[in-house]
């Protein structure tokens, strides 16, 4: 994310010089009326012009999306909760709640990653969440267990009793690694042990 910012930033620090240099030329009358309009001429003749326009045309709309991708990002973080306790108001950002939606269920053996988007409501938050699983696991059973475990989490972190939504996209199902598995078995010999 960060390069992205800063491919965008450049852009559009690049896009201000040539248009104040450009500016500059014009005012200082080093490039008159006749000469642009024979440049502009010259190149509008030129086999590769709509080539190139068209190029630069889908380049302007790509880093407007992305712009507008970035901004959305940014404000849906900056989003925040207000909690009105006893001792008086508690705010956080909406980055809480997906910091512990994904400390709830991080146990999980079944659970290889979750990334969660958290939506405020006026009755509630929602929360969408898109998981990848092993190959392993019980697809209906893990994603029952996933929305309850993070329903209740929020429920208890804000003390509210209704308003929650979970929502679960399983997008990937992958193979367990080698580490993977070795750590699923410390994991059951750890609460057979446990257990007894």
């Amino acid at each position: 994310m960060k390069l992205l910012t800063t491919v965008i930033a450049f852009f559009f620090a690049l896009l201000s010089l040539l248009i104040g240099v450009f500016l500059m030329v014009m005012a200082t009358n080093l490039l008159t009326a006749p000469l642009l309009s024979d440049f502009i001429t010259q190149i509008y003749r030129s086999p590769n012009f709509s080539f190139v326009t068209m190029i630069l045309a889908i380049l302007f709309i790509l880093v407007a999306l992305l712009i507008v991708h970035l901004l959305e990002k940014t404000y849906q973080k900056e989003k925040i909760i207000v909690l009105n306790n006893k001792g008086g108001k508690t705010t956080m950002t909406v980055s809480v709640l997906e910091d512990l939606v994904k400390k709830s269920v991080e146990n999980l053996l079944d659970l290889k990653e979750i990334k969660s988007k958290i939506v405020l409501r006026k009755k509630g938050i929602k929360i969408i969440s898109r998981i990848t699983l092993f190959s392993t696991a019980n697809i209906p059973q893990i994603t029952d267990e996933i929305q309850k475990i993070i329903k209740e989490q929020i429920e208890k972190s804000l003390a509210i009793k209704e308003g929650v939504i979970v929502e679960i996209y399983v997008s990937k199902v992958v193979e367990k690694s080698d580490r993977e598995k070795i750590k699923e078995e410390k994991e059951v010999a750890r609460q057979i042990t446990i257990g007894r």
